[in-house]
């Protein structure tokens, strides 16, 4: 910070006298001081973590992480409160007695136990390599005379804490609004404390007795919502720092918004109406003792935030059927279409195929773009990039024009060799891309060189690059099958052909050569199933057919029977012509057993994954406590702030339900029966239920029909995963309303 707010002589703060002082102003750090940049720290933590880093206070695990979610050490913890005190270095203070402090901690030690405000776990243990509990926090932070923490403990809801030790600690950091527990009947004392939540602590104890001057006010709300209830207008002091208005007027400041045009419903806190028209500018007055400090005055614009957008996440390049991956359009295959499938809300809600997106050209020259459609004409060989908009968001596609129209000119196959025994069949799959990488759509020819010996069908039509060719055995020789781009040969399988169907051997295979047995069970996955045959083959390897003398199959043999090991993880099924399918069912492996009696004559081992994303993390949108009667409309979680396992996807809030999902389909877009839910966004309130009547979530806002003058409490918000009791993450919002 650019300034220390409290100084400590013996440790006992001394008020600083200054223009416009306010107690019980939260300070952040202000708009010329670094913030930190840890892969790990966001939402609720980001503020108390910037203050301990910028005031040299505390230090990430590593350059990338603070470790937010990780235990904290009773000595480092000591440690970070020492040089919030400003103690570190008293070498005035008699030796603690601690035979396992180190050097580095000795002087904060000493200090802190000559100032009465830690223990050790006995005479010479102070147990500095143990973890911090939650409980020990609290009388830590009671023991700190500067806090002057005190509270009602008769107000206590915390069943671990009433009767405990700990009753008046905790009572005293819930009346100063340092914590509101871990559930609103539970403090958790016994919890090893995280080092994230151990820094909220320690920062809002120190910003609950700091004394900053208010020498300049900023308005800074830019944009609001066109019809929400509940919406305020922001300010900050000093440059940067977040203050709440209730905490300038607990200090003694008259605070008043001031606007070009009739918006406010409470303009001395700054709640807007709930309906809005037009945008309008506004600035802040903030006055006490006739000193008098004002915002420039401040533009706002006046949105629909569930329409506006502010991202574009996905576009699709397609060359009529060719999905175009490459980045090269020919001006020969005609129209190219760009088109933005995918976008982001400024309420965080996703859209689906969004109709508002423009689109423009680099080099109208190269290639033109209808600005409506995203259809791109190519006109000539070079390099453009087409730029989609819509609102806030924007996304540039490059592309280059090429010249040549587009031919098949590469192929994989499954095989090139087939080995058959007369009037067998077997199937190849083929891979066919185009001159430019992309994959190939449309018709080639197969011929066969000696149709005698074996042949296929006439041409073969390629959709998404993929297409299947089932080479038939006539007679006994030699032959290939060639795949052809017109006259140019851009495949050759080879094929032979046998006569002799004495069975030699038999081996578990694929039906399609290109099929696996690794099955995924996520919704909507097209590889929850796979089919196998027991194959025949002769003695010199030629394949004569499928094994169909199964038992559970509808022909007249008995001899096999097909079972899995696990049905739990894979069921298995036999058809009449000898194919087995293998379904998927849950995580895990399972064994294809086929048996001769009790023999074993033959195993395949299947493995089953579940891809479904789960969610890893949960950023809660900063929301300032409730200070006001009224309705209630709070954005505390938005769809961006849930990670998942997999980026290969996006969640969304259901709008009715809370429910979070996956919409699979996409159409229709919203949550249906086929969509994968992933958990549930829920409230609850601690106080009187009568004084916040109809609470609910609206997408990841939390919603009230009324908020009683005089509630007190807190509402916590919840993620719970699906299929789980626990709650996964908890947001929390005090309420404290004046009577």
């Amino acid at each position: 910070m650019s300034y220390k707010y409290k100084n400590y002589s013996k440790f006992v703060a001394t008020a600083t006298t200054a223009t416009l002082v306010a107690s019980a102003i939260v300070p952040v750090a202000s708009a010329n001081e670094a913030t930190t940049a840890f892969s790990d720290v966001s939402g609720k933590y980001k503020e108390a973590v910037d203050y301990l880093v910028n005031e040299n206070l505390s230090s990430g695990l590593n350059e990338t992480e603070f470790g937010v979610q990780a235990t904290i050490k009773r000595g480092d913890a000591a440690i970070i409160l020492a040089k919030a005190l400003g103690i570190v270095e008293d070498e005035e203070a008699a030796a603690s007695g601690f035979s396992d402090v180190p050097k580095r901690a000795t002087l904060a030690i000493n200090s802190l136990k000559a100032a009465g405000i830690i223990k050790g776990k006995s005479t010479t243990n102070f147990g500095f390599e143990d973890n911090l509990t939650r409980g020990e926090v609290a009388l830590l932070m009671a023991n700190v005379k500067a806090y002057n923490l005190s509270g009602d403990v008769s107000s206590l809801k915390f069943t671990d804490v009433i009767g405990t030790r700990y009753e008046s600690a905790v009572a005293g950091m819930v009346e100063a609004g340092i914590t509101s527990g871990k559930t609103p009947t539970s403090f958790g004392t016994g919890d090893a404390i995280k080092r994230g939540d151990f820094a909220i602590f320690v920062y809002k104890a120190e910003i609950a007795t700091a004394t900053p001057e208010v020498v300049s006010v900023e308005a800074t709300t830019s944009r609001v919502d066109d019809n929400t209830a509940g919406q305020f207008l922001g300010l900050t002091i000093n440059g940067g720092d977040l203050v709440s208005v209730q905490s300038l007027v607990d200090a003694g400041f008259t605070v008043d918004f001031q606007a070009t045009e009739s918006v406010f419903k409470d303009a001395t806190t700054g709640e807007l109406k709930e309906t809005l028209s037009a945008d309008f500018s506004y600035k802040v007055v903030v006055s006490k003792d006739g000193i008098v400090v004002e915002s420039a005055l401040s533009e706002v614009e006046v949105l629909d935030f569930s329409t506006f957008l502010t991202g574009l996440s996905e576009v699709t390049v397609d060359q009529g059927d060719v999905s175009v991956t490459s980045g090269k359009v020919s001006v020969q295959d005609g129209v190219v279409n760009v088109l933005a499938t995918k976008a982001t809300t400024l309420s965080g809600a996703t859209v689906n195929n969004p109709t508002t997106v423009t689109y423009k050209s680099s080099n109208p020259a190269v290639a033109s773009v209808n600005a409506t459609t995203g259809d791109v004409t190519p006109i000539q060989a070079g390099t453009v990039t087409i730029k989609a908009t819509a609102d806030d968001a924007s996304v540039s596609v490059p592309l280059t024009v090429v010249s040549g129209a587009r031919q098949a000119t590469t192929a994989t196959a499954t095989t090139t060799s087939v080995k058959l025994l007369a009037t067998k069949t077997q199937t190849v799959d083929f891979t066919v891309v185009d001159q430019y990488g992309d994959e190939f759509e449309g018709d080639l020819s197969i011929v066969s060189r000696d149709a005698a010996i074996a042949n296929g069908s006439s041409k073969v039509t390629f959709t998404d690059g993929e297409a299947t060719e089932t080479v038939t055995a006539l007679t006994k020789g030699n032959t290939v099958i060639d795949l052809k781009n017109g006259t140019t040969t851009i495949k050759s399988v080879n094929v032979s052909v046998s006569d002799d169907a004495v069975v030699a051997s038999r081996k578990v295979e694929t039906l399609s050569a290109s099929a696996d047995l690794a099955l995924d069970v996520v919704t909507g996955s097209t590889d929850q199933n796979v089919e196998l045959v027991w194959n025949q083959f002769n003695a010199g390897g030629f394949l004569i057919g499928a094994e169909t003398n199964y038992t559970n199959g509808t022909l007249a043999g008995t001899t096999y029977t097909v079972s899995s090991s696990d049905e739990d993880v894979a069921t298995v099924a036999v058809a009449a012509d000898g194919k087995i399918t293998v379904s998927g069912i849950k995580e895990g492996t399972a064994n294809v057993v086929i048996k001769e009696g009790t023999v074993t004559r033959a195993t395949a081992q299947v493995t089953v994954t579940d891809t479904t994303p789960t969610i890893t993390s949960v950023d809660f949108e900063t929301v300032e406590d409730v200070i006001t009667k009224g309705a209630l409309n709070a954005q505390v979680l938005k769809a961006e702030g849930i990670t998942l396992s997999s980026t290969d996807y996006n969640a969304e809030i259901d709008a009715t339900t809370g429910t979070i999902f996956i919409d699979v389909e996409g159409t229709p877009a919203g949550l249906d029966a086929g969509d994968i839910k992933l958990g549930t966004f829920d409230a609850i309130y601690s106080g009187d239920q009568a004084d916040l009547t109809t609470l609910g979530v609206s997408a990841g806002s939390i919603t009230a029909a009324d908020v009683a003058a005089g509630a007190e409490g807190t509402i916590v918000a919840s993620v719970t995963l699906d299929g789980k009791s626990e709650v996964f993450a908890t947001s929390t919002i005090n309420v404290n309303v004046p009577k």
